[in-house]
């Protein structure tokens, strides 16, 4: 089986490092990095990488979790669920692999997916993902220029650091607050924006379902079927 691990227990974060940087100095350099910027000792947690080269930069994905999550995740399904699994991924790839639209090759994009708590938003160029970040909803609801500022910022680190503009802006959430947050952005920022509120996979869904969990399961199901994004992470290879 394939595992997608909660946002809750994982920490990601990009690093751009020099492409320079090869072989033993650059993972001296990167665990340095994840090291400084996770609240965990680095020897209690296991990582994985996916590194994006845009001319003189590597923009270095990174997924870490803490040894004991995966290892009781591993143990759950083999003992309850006689399943092996063999891939552990984050939530965040199999949200984005769910979600039908065709990243072009190097068109810059901004993808924002709207969760119960968070937006999240990737800086995507074609298919690959050049940033990430997100705020918390009560931090949006309180004050929502921040999301704007934010969005804003990105879109200029993007610029300066490919020397390419961002095309647009694509909306990935419920139908009543994708609506609401694209209102809200086109008045701050000039960009054409796209609204997603369906899905590769259709499920019978109720007012009580979470659609976040049934997209998640959709994006692992989506790589089964070897419809995959170029991001790759696997928290259990060895």
């Amino acid at each position: 089986c394939i595992m997608a691990i909660p946002e809750t227990q994982s920490f990601e974060h990009i690093f751009y490092l020099p492409t320079s940087l090869k072989g033993e100095k650059f993972k001296s350099n990167l665990e340095k990095l994840i090291e400084e910027n996770i609240p965990l000792p680095f020897n209690e947690v296991r990582y994985d990488y996916s590194i994006f080269l845009n001319k003189d930069i590597q923009a270095v994905f990174v997924v870490a979790v803490k040894k004991t999550v995966i290892v009781q995740y591993h143990e759950v399904l083999k003992k309850y669920c006689n399943l092996d699994p063999i891939i552990l991924e984050p939530e965040s790839l199999s949200l984005l692999r769910n979600i039908p639209v065709n990243f072009e090759v190097d068109k810059g994009t901004i993808l924002i997916d709207i969760k119960e708590d968070k937006i999240n938003w990737f800086s995507l160029l074609g298919e690959e993902i050049f940033d990430s970040n997100c705020i918390s909803c009560q931090e949006y609801q309180k004050n929502s220029a921040v999301l704007a500022n934010d969005l804003n910022e990105s879109i200029n680190y993007f610029k300066e650091a490919t020397k390419q503009d961002i095309a647009s802006i694509v909306i990935s959430g419920g139908k009543e607050a994708s609506a609401v947050l694209s209102q809200h952005l086109k008045e701050k920022i000039k960009l054409p924006i796209t609204l997603i509120d369906h899905y590769k996979f259709t499920f019978e869904l109720n007012e009580n379902s979470d659609l976040t969990q049934f997209r998640i399961l959709g994006g692992i199901a989506l790589k089964t079927l070897g419809i995959d994004i170029k991001t790759q992470i696997n928290l259990l290879k060895k």
